[in-house]
């Protein structure tokens, strides 16, 4: 994992158990999360900050303008962004933009800490 820049994001359960901290990845492009053992959050979502200002939008499906999700990694896992969300693993997805962050579709049961794993653009 040598050639990818890692970004930790986390999930604090005393905050918000299901949407992570802000990201910052500008100069970058996610290609994977790593996932922790401790893992129990479900499915994955994207929300992007495209120019810093502090606004985040969901990553969206073309085809029906609704949140696009991951499959659910479990425990110990990448889960490749460019593989495709789920249910289209031929759609390839891209993010890019100036912050992001991390949902998952069920509240954890705590803290947990995801790696982003980012290639320069």
């Amino acid at each position: 994992m040598n050639r990818y820049h890692q970004v930790p994001v986390l999930i604090d359960q005393s905050e918000d158990a299901d949407v992570s901290e802000a990201a910052e990845i500008l100069g970058y492009r996610v290609v994977g999360i790593l996932v922790p053992a401790s893992w129990d959050g479900g499915y994955l979502s994207i929300m992007v900050d495209p120019n810093g200002n502090g606004t985040f939008y969901d990553l969206c499906r073309p085809d029906s303008g609704n949140p696009a999700t991951f499959d659910d990694p479990g425990a110990s896992n990448i889960v490749m962004t460019a593989g495709g969300v789920r249910n289209e693993p031929n759609q390839p997805v891209f993010i890019v933009g100036h912050s992001i962050k991390v949902k998952c579709e069920s509240n954890v049961a705590g803290d947990r800490k995801l790696i982003l794993l980012c290639v320069t653009l």
